[in-house]
Order: C-alpha cells, then sequence, then structure tokens
C-alpha cells in the first residue's frame, strides 16, 4: 500500500523486507519482520519505521484504535487508545508512544483485536478477553467494559479465535464455531437478527471447520473440505453471494473450492487457493480487488498479478 494515492493493482512497499505479517488498520500500515522486530508507515512517516522498546513479536492483531502484540514469550503487549480498557493494564490510560503489558496473560498462543476489544487463547485453550464490552462482545455473561483480561469460563478447547467490530467468534478443537456479541447484522450466525449475546452460543450447521476470521460486521468459515461459509453484514457484498442481503445464519459462497486461507477485512474478502491463486469480493472503492473498473464486486474474482501472498 502507498499512502495518499489509490492504487488499482499491486504496488511493492520500498524499504520493506523479510516480512512475514502484515496487517492495515486504516490508518497505517504495520509490518512484523522475520527477526521479530515492529515497523509502522503511515502514522509517524511516509517510510517505514521501527518501533522501539519492541523486540521478539511473533504475531499482531489491531483494533480501530489500538494495537496487540504477541511476543514470542507467550506476553501480550498493547498501545493506543485505552478508553475502554482495551489495552489490557488495569487502567484506562492511553499509551501510543510506548507498548504496554497487558497483565493476567502468560502462555498466550494466538490473539485477536476488535474495534475496542480484544481476546487471546492460552497454550491450554482457554479463551481471556477485554476492553468494550457494551454488545457483550467479552463473552463473559455481562455488558461491562473491563481493562483487566478475564477467563471466559463456559468455553474451552478453543484453537482460534477472530473479532469484528462487536463481535468475536471462536472456532473449537472439534471443528465447531462458537460466537458473541452484537448481532444488528446477523453476525453471530445463529439466525436471529437484532439480538446480543453476553456469552457464547454455538453456530449450527458449521462442523469440520478448520479457519475462521470475522471482518467489521461479518464473519467466515472455513472448511476442511476447502469450501467457504459467510454469514452478517453483505452491504458491500462481502459475503460474496451474489447479493446486498444480510445473512444470519452461514450460506455457503458458490463457485468457491480448494480454498486454504480466507481473510475477511472491514468490507472485502480474500481466499487463498490451493494453488497459490487469490480470489476477492466485496467493496472496491479503494482499488482493494485489484480491479479498475468496478466500484464492488458480488461474487470471487481472481486477483491478478499477485501469487503466494499468504
Amino acid at each position: 500500500m502507498v499512502w495518499g494515492n489509490w492504487f488499482y493493482s499491486p504496488v511493492q512497499v520500498e524499504n520493506l523486507s523479510n516480512i512475514k505479517f502484515i496487517i492495515n488498520n486504516g490508518d497505517y500500515l504495520i509490518a512484523l519482520k522475520e527477526d521479530g522486530t515492529v515497523w509502522i508507515k503511515g502514522f509517524f512517516s511516509d517510510k517505514p519505521v521501527q518501533v522501539t522498546n519492541l523486540n521478539n513479536v511473533k504475531n499482531i492483531a489491531s483494533g480501530c484504535s489500538h494495537t496487540v502484540f504477541l511476543k514470542e514469550d507467550g506476553t501480550v503487549w498493547t498501545w493506543g487508545g485505552n478508553g475502554y480498557g482495551q489495552l489490557g493494564n488495569g487502567t484506562n490510560d492511553d499509551s501510543y508512544d510506548t507498548p504496554v503489558q497487558a497483565i493476567n496473560l502468560h502462555s498466550i498462543k494466538y490473539i485477536a483485536s476488535g474495534c475496542g476489544h480484544a481476546a487471546a487463547i492460552k497454550e491450554d485453550g482457554t479463551v481471556w478477553t477485554w476492553g468494550y464490552n457494551y454488545y457483550g462482545q467479552l463473552g463473559d455473561n455481562t455488558r461491562n467494559n473491563s481493562n483487566i483480561p478475564a477467563q471466559i469460563t463456559n468455553i474451552n478447547n478453543v484453537m482460534n479465535i477472530a473479532a469484528g467490530r462487536e463481535h468475536t467468534v471462536v472456532l473449537k478443537e472439534n471443528g465447531t464455531v462458537w460466537a458473541w456479541g452484537g448481532y444488528e447484522y446477523g453476525q453471530l450466525g445463529d439466525g436471529y437478527n437484532n439480538k446480543k449475546s453476553v456469552k457464547p452460543v454455538q453456530i449450527s450447521g458449521l462442523n469440520n471447520v478448520k479457519n475462521i476470521d470475522a471482518g467489521y460486521d461479518y464473519t467466515l468459515a472455513l472448511l476442511e473440505e476447502g469450501t467457504v461459509w459467510a454469514w452478517g453484514s453483505n452491504g458491500h457484498e462481502q459475503l460474496g453471494n451474489g447479493g446486498l442481503y444480510n445473512t444470519h445464519e452461514p450460506v455457503q459462497i458458490n463457485n468457491l473450492s480448494e480454498i486454504k486461507n480466507i481473510s475477511a477485512n472491514y468490507c472485502h474478502t480474500l481466499a487463498l487457493k490451493e494453488d497459490d491463486t487469490v480470489w476477492a469480493w466485496g467493496t472496491n472503492s479503494y482499488g482493494q480487488l485489484n480491479l479498475e473498473d468496478a466500484y464492488r464486486v458480488e461474487t470471487p474474482v481472481q486477483v491478478t498479478n499477485v501469487s503466494k501472498p499468504f
């Protein structure tokens, strides 16, 4: 991504190499290098700059106003806005200059971040959440914000987690999917609308799931067989089902098979096939889909000029 311009085909970011993970939170680009250092482009400078005092990082998750980092030692560090306690350090003080350590978290294997909340999975398969909780996105059976990470007591054996704007979704080791939080657009996928769930609910009809991801107000599931299912908000055709209607239950994305990875974003979606081709759909208002002549795309199209992206 190049800041200050829109591009409808991939361009290389200069002065960044040996990258193993990259995210874009809408305001700036965050890159994780193979050596565990973190670099930012677009916030402090138009050129990538290294984040000081942050090393041995193995994963990154970004919210609307905060960012979460997982270190190799299993600890979690955060920075950014903290009005809802989303930094997880026991305060509500912002920290924009220096990463702070989230308390109560050790032996963490995976992290996720919503707009104002965050979540983590420990090595023992337990789930811990903190931050904004108006919609029940912390899953702790309350709607109270929390600046201290706490365990969700009624869910375990979790292997993956994703967070949307106001909802959270997890994948269990048995291949089932569970979700909680806001439901205005059907993003919990249990067939009901305009409701909130303050505790995990199982998404029926989904089994043998091997990966999940959450966009702004929608959710994706990748099955072992290589098919992709989606539900939630569809105002930008990000569900890939050929329409603009929200879906309150999982629906299979047609003409998409042999998928090995998925990525849900603000209002567009990406899928990586076994043959390493990339397919995309949803909004294209800023050239997200690598197309010059479409504002949005309702069904998956292949992205050209790129291979083996993730």
